[in-house]
């Protein structure tokens, strides 16, 4: 299946596409939205959890770290199979929520693991260029930090900008920005179009490199359209705060954390939603 090269601007249009997803059936989308995100912070639990009750062990920390790595790479399924309901319900088919555990009974799982971890190699690559590009200095306040983590004592304070921080902040930001594509590109490819693992990476990198432009600007609007949503959630925390503070600290925090839990699903819609855009652009017939 070839990929295609779209205009900069489809950026734009991935994500207005993706803001106005699931207008057809709004209830099957959040209620899929909403499962994905519980098993998105299960690793994040086990984690917490493990560090909670075993803390300053170096070997529980490096025992959380894998065991959260490895649940996370049992879950990936779940996302392939979210791209499946967002793919029904734009094309109208029928669908519901729990479809997105269907990878599991379809055996898509299979190729989604291995594509999952291929992207951990990719990811390694990576992370390898931006310490790379970091320099020494950048290295070992990393080393102190990870160690920091592990023992549970406080970090020894840090320049305010290390000498390379902005190279490897340059190297990292060029490094996600392919990493997104592929991984979006990749994701469809294997949850929707069942290609093979090689071939679905093999189209990740083509499909990124065939449209960077669009990516870039897809950048700059999603992250000039965050700037103002973070805007609006201020002022919405500071009437909140405002009404802890003359009616009582219960009321703010049962109008909280509605909010919190609506603003979860609607980063994982949204990002999703993206990833369906660009696949549908790029690879879909």
């Amino acid at each position: 299946m070839a990929t295609r090269m779209t205009s900069p601007l489809a950026g734009i249009r991935w994500l207005r596409d993706a803001i106005n997803l699931g207008a057809r059936n709004p209830r099957t989308l959040v209620l899929a939205a909403a499962l994905v995100l519980v098993c998105g912070i299960v690793p994040s639990l086990i984690t917490t959890g493990l560090q909670f009750l075993f803390p300053n062990n170096q070997a529980m920390f490096v025992l959380a770290i894998g065991l959260s790595a490895l649940i996370g790479l049992a879950l990936a399924p779940v996302f392939a199979g979210f791209l499946q309901v967002i793919h029904a319900i734009e094309t109208g088919q029928p669908t519901h929520a729990r479809a997105i555990f269907a990878p599991y009974h379809t055996g898509v799982w299979k190729p989604v693991i291995g594509f999952s971890l291929l992207m951990w190699i990719v990811y390694a690559i990576a992370f390898a260029l931006v310490v790379w590009a970091a320099g020494p200095e950048i290295r070992q306040i990393y080393a102190d930090l990870l160690a920091a983590s592990a023992s549970g004592t406080e970090p020894m304070p840090m320049e305010p900008m290390p000498p390379g921080f902005m190279r490897a902040f340059a190297v990292g930001g060029v490094c996600g920005l392919l990493i997104g594509g592929i991984w979006t590109i990749g994701y469809g490819q294997i949850a929707i179009a069942r290609r093979p693992v090689i071939a679905s990476l093999i189209d990740g990198i083509v499909g990124t490199l065939k449209n960077i432009p669009a990516l870039i600007v897809l950048l700059l609007a999603a992250a000039l359209l965050s700037i103002a949503l973070v805007i609006v959630f201020v002022i919405i925390v500071t009437v909140l705060g405002l009404i802890a503070k003359f009616v009582g600290g219960w009321l703010a925090m049962v109008l909280l954390v509605p909010l919190y839990i609506a603003l979860a699903l609607g980063i994982y819609i949204v990002m999703f939603g993206l990833a369906y855009a660009m696949w549908r652009d790029i690879c879909a017939r």
